[in-house]
């Protein structure tokens, strides 16, 4: 703590001068002046406050910092699982999209050849439209986990 100072004055000049009756003379004033110096002498163990809070407060965000990156590694660990299963739907999407395109292969070729019903190879065709949109879906699941994967682990994400 630093020594404080603070010094203040003033003077008084009636009219009507009260000191000699009342009269309407200007006849002298009061002059006042004074200092007070507030000069502190114990602290009371300040610096010690000082260093306990500083360290309360390293503390504080010591731990806010550990928190941060547990929850970093949290969101990785969750978008790199949403990948892999991302990754996984599209392997077995493309898996499914190839049986479905032999057996409409098969059925147009037997419907060709008249041994085929069209139910049978319209059921084909339905069921390649709709590996094959299975298909696309996973592809475009797969990007987005992707894209969450590279934010989450810190990468830019180029919009396209």
């Amino acid at each position: 703590m630093m020594p404080k100072v603070l010094a203040a004055g003033g003077f008084l000049l009636p009219n009507p001068n009260a000191y000699d009756g009342i009269q309407s003379i200007w006849q002298g004033g009061t002059l006042c002046v004074g200092v007070v110096v507030n000069v502190p002498i114990f602290h009371a163990g300040e610096s010690l406050n000082k260093y306990r809070k500083a360290k309360a407060e390293a503390r504080l965000y010591t731990d806010k910092l550990e928190d941060a990156k547990q929850l970093i590694s949290l969101q990785v660990t969750q978008q790199r699982k949403l990948f892999d299963e991302a990754l996984e739907k599209l392997t077995m999407a493309e898996s499914n999209l190839h049986s479905a395109e032999e057996n409409l292969r098969k059925a147009t070729v037997g419907y060709q050849a008249g041994v085929v019903e069209t139910n049978t190879a319209l059921g084909a065709h339905t069921a390649w439209l709709s590996a094959h949109s299975e298909y696309i879906d996973a592809g475009i699941e797969l990007q987005m986990a992707a894209a969450s994967l590279r934010k989450a682990e810190g990468e830019t994400v180029n919009n396209i």
